[in-house]
């Protein structure tokens, strides 16, 4: 008994160093990167490759994503991004907000389903911090596709939960056009 307790210990100690060591090494990585030059951009996408578990792999991907995005490099954005929408909870912060610049990129290449899709799996995140906007971009999806009464029910939900922010508002004036 006391050998196999002995031996899950240092199996757990050893894998909490070796967690603590990669992160360390991507920080180090992260540090050394040159400023905004073509080395930069090959940098980040190595870092987000070698260490994408760290806070610095997905900070790589993120400003991957914001420079791909502002680029209308939209097939790298959604390299960039579509690993971070799957992020544990740990990370759901991070993970809600890579899902709405996810459906961003798909609204732009004028892919409303894909963004649909994206925008449902934010929404329905229950541990989503930044729900109403979720709804709120839910309920433009829907309306982009012609799902006048699903777009209704969003706005409503974003509209009610979203009270305190520009969402509801935003809300507000959709469900306002709605009944015109």
């Amino acid at each position: 008994g006391v050998g196999v307790c002995l031996a899950v210990v240092l199996l757990w100690g050893g894998s909490v160093y070796y967690r603590w060591h990669r992160n360390q090494e991507a920080v180090e990585s992260y540090a050394t990167l040159p400023v905004e030059t073509e080395a930069r951009a090959a940098g980040l996408k190595d870092l987000a490759e070698r260490y994408p578990k760290t806070g610095a792999g997905i900070h790589a991907r993120f400003a991957l994503g914001q420079k791909a995005f502002q680029g209308e490099h939209y097939e790298e954005a959604v390299w960039a991004y579509f690993p971070l929408t799957r992020l544990s909870d740990r990370h759901a912060m991070v993970r809600s907000l890579a899902r709405h610049n996810l459906g961003a990129v798909y609204e732009a290449q004028g892919n409303w389903e894909g963004a649909l899709e994206i925008y449902q799996a934010a929404a329905l995140d229950p541990v989503n911090l930044a729900r109403a906007a979720s709804y709120y971009d839910l309920a433009r999806a829907y309306q982009a596709i012609g799902k006048k009464e699903d777009a209704i029910e969003w706005y409503e939900k974003a509209s009610s939960e979203g009270l305190a922010l520009w969402v509801g508002d935003q809300a507000k004036e959709r469900l306002k056009w709605f009944e015109q």
